[in-house]
């Protein structure tokens, strides 16, 4: 294909990925729908894109390498800690959930789908996975509470390595039993290509969970390395990031000479080792590969669905109805319950993980690879793979992604609604705020390192307070972040606010991040825009400013829009100011310096006043 018409179905894909982002965001929905439907109009719909045609051969190595990168990314985000909390299910679920999944898919597509014995086993092994590509957002979407979040997140990232290596020893098996048929370790590596006893079998099962845990620990061994070198400084700043990212590219090349689809385990192993050495540089490294993993999601599911036919989706008929019925109402929880018993699990957190178990990327991405080497091989019932693989993926992404939040909040595991406001820094002035918000009906939280700074919170009714350093990681396992919205850093410490703001920034929203302006020093200077968050009712109302108005007689209060009206007009420094609203549902909105609220008519303000004003509107 010439390359202007190359750059042009690429730019349109990445187009399309973003607008389907976009558009999920926009109406709260799983985004792969819309990636999916993105990819099946701009593919078989309008036929504007042909992945098979327009990139070819480079098609597969580069699915193969965007998996990898989005394995590596979710690795980053495994704490070992969390496995205090859930470690024992996560175990259970990988060590034992798999197998029974495994064991179950597979009788399904023997006598549901008519598939062959090694068709079926091979299907089954690919379906164990409930990959991160759809898992992660699915969990930001629903905000659940700590233990299944991190239940959820670790299962996925972990079964994505093992449902492929699964795929990868069942297809072995598979082709030493066809005559004439070389497995992926090349001929003349155990036989002829030939199942002539058992014992090539064994060795076939034994040579490739050897070459698993070769590949576990080049992922490991080349983690401690890298983060060696940037703890003794051998690596310049602007070169971390795609230093990561390059040892990623190279520990899946190396683990894929030893086996097929080995480099899963090692890009795996690698970024969980990062993100467990103490890097100070890791929430940086996180942040790019953050972004650069978004964009391969989205275009790979769109280039991916534009290479479905629809007609050999329609095909699969009823049968397939039936085979997701039992996957998603037998398989799951049974072995979900099963492999649970005894893990220290509560009765809701089992149930939840016994719904949600969606497909994603990964379970494509390899249905694709192996149903083509089977259908080669002799199987020819294969072919339903790949258009089976989505029909898991639509049904999957859609039961669950439109029932986790609804199904956790009936649990009693997931946040309330999007209102909590988070505020570092207790004072007089944050104290008032957060009993007025309370009042209004919002979660508040108030963090402090200083307990004796907390009193008034613990008093007021509506108000949790955490007493400790909110930016530990002793917070992140003590405190359920995911139930607050939006940021307020308020105390009187310029400095330590712009950090708490640039370190929420990334997960809230710049526009949801916000602290107190900055105090001016002697020459008139403060901290830079690009340094700080959003600044709470603009330039001027710094922490010294606020105390000297309270000290003046002023105070803060939720008026109701019937007080409002009476409210004396006043002009100059003796103004009422509003430092936020809150909608007929709930929603609260913080008055920015670069963005003046606008209220309406059943909206309730909380606004900072003279007593003798608040007095009178009363």
């Amino acid at each position: 294909m010439e390359e202007a018409g190359l750059i042009e179905k690429l730019v349109l894909i990445a187009a399309l990925a973003v607008a389907a982002q976009w558009l999920a965001w926009r109406v709260k929905a799983p985004g792969i729908v819309f990636l999916a439907a993105a990819g099946l109009i701009a593919g078989p719909g309008l036929g504007l894109v042909d992945p098979e045609q327009d990139f070819g051969d480079l098609m597969q190595p580069m699915i193969s390498l965007a998996v990898a990168i989005i394995l590596f990314e979710g690795g980053l985000h495994l704490r070992l800690s969390d496995l205090r909390e859930v470690g024992p299910g996560v175990w259970r679920l990988v060590f034992i959930g798999a197998p029974l999944s495994w064991a179950g898919a597979a009788l399904a597509g023997v006598y549901i789908m008519e598939l062959s014995w090694p068709t079926a086993l091979l299907f089954g092994g690919i379906l164990v996975v409930t990959g991160p590509t759809v898992i992660m957002p699915l969990l930001r979407q629903a905000r659940l509470h700590h233990e299944p979040a991190a239940l959820l997140k670790w299962e996925g990232i972990v079964n994505d390595p093992v449902g492929a290596m699964l795929a990868v020893i069942v297809f072995e098996i598979a082709t030493l039993a066809a005559v004439g048929a070389p497995g992926l370790l090349g001929e003349g590596v155990i036989g002829d290509g030939r199942l002539g006893e058992e014992g090539l079998a064994v060795r076939e099962v034994l040579l490739t969970l050897g070459a698993v845990a070769a590949s576990a620990a080049l992922g490991h061994l080349l983690g401690r390395g890298i983060s060696k070198a940037i703890h003794l400084g051998l690596t310049p700043e602007f070169i971390k990031g795609p230093l990561v990212l390059a040892a990623a590219l190279v520990a899946f090349l190396l683990a894929n000479l030893m086996q097929k689809e080995a480099g899963l385990v090692a890009v795996t192993v690698l970024g969980v080792t990062l993100a467990n050495t103490g890097l100070a540089e890791i929430d940086q490294v996180r942040r790019l590969k953050e972004y650069v993993t978004v964009l391969l999601v989205s275009g790979l599911f769109v280039v991916l669905s534009a290479t479905l036919d629809p007609a050999a989706l329609l095909a699969l008929g009823w049968p397939a109805v039936g085979f997701l019925a039992v996957l998603m109402f037998v398989v799951r929880p049974v072995s979900v319950f099963v492999a649970t018993i005894g893990a220290g699990l509560g009765w809701r957190v089992r149930l939840l993980a016994a719904w949600v178990a969606p497909r994603g990327i990964v379970a494509v991405a390899v249905s694709g690879l192996f149903g083509g080497l089977m259908v080669q091989a002799g199987y020819e019932d294969a072919e339903a793979l790949t258009p089976l693989a989505f029909a898991v993926v639509f049904a999957t992404v859609i039961a669950h992604g439109f029932t986790l939040r609804p199904l956790a909040q009936w649990l009693g595991l997931a946040s309330g609604p999007e209102h909590g406001v988070l505020i570092v820094g207790a004072g007089p002035w944050s104290s008032a705020l957060a009993a007025a918000l309370a009042q209004a009906g919002a979660p508040v939280l108030m963090a402090d390192h200083n307990p004796y700074r907390l009193r008034a919170g613990r008093r007021t009714k509506g108000v949790s307070v955490y007493a400790g350093e909110i930016l530990s990681e002793l917070a992140g396992e003590r405190v359920d972040l995911g139930a607050y919205q939006r940021l307020l850093a308020l105390s009187d410490d310029d400095a330590y606010n712009a950090l708490v703001c640039s370190q929420f920034g990334p997960e809230l929203g710049a526009r949801n991040t916000v602290q107190l302006a900055s105090h001016r020093t002697a020459d008139g200077e403060g901290l830079r825009p690009a340094a700080r968050g959003r600044v709470l009712m603009g330039d001027g109302w710094d922490s010294e400013a606020l105390a000297a108005r309270l000290r003046a007689g002023w105070r803060l209060a939720l008026l109701e829009p019937g007080e409002r009206a009476g409210v004396p007009e006043a002009s100059g420094e003796d103004a009422p100011v509003v430092v936020a609203k809150v909608s007929s549902s709930g929603a609260v909105s913080f008055a920015l310096g670069d963005t003046p609220l606008k209220l309406l008519e059943k909206d309730r303000a909380i606004m900072f006043m003279k007593k003798t004003a608040l007095e009178k509107a009363a």
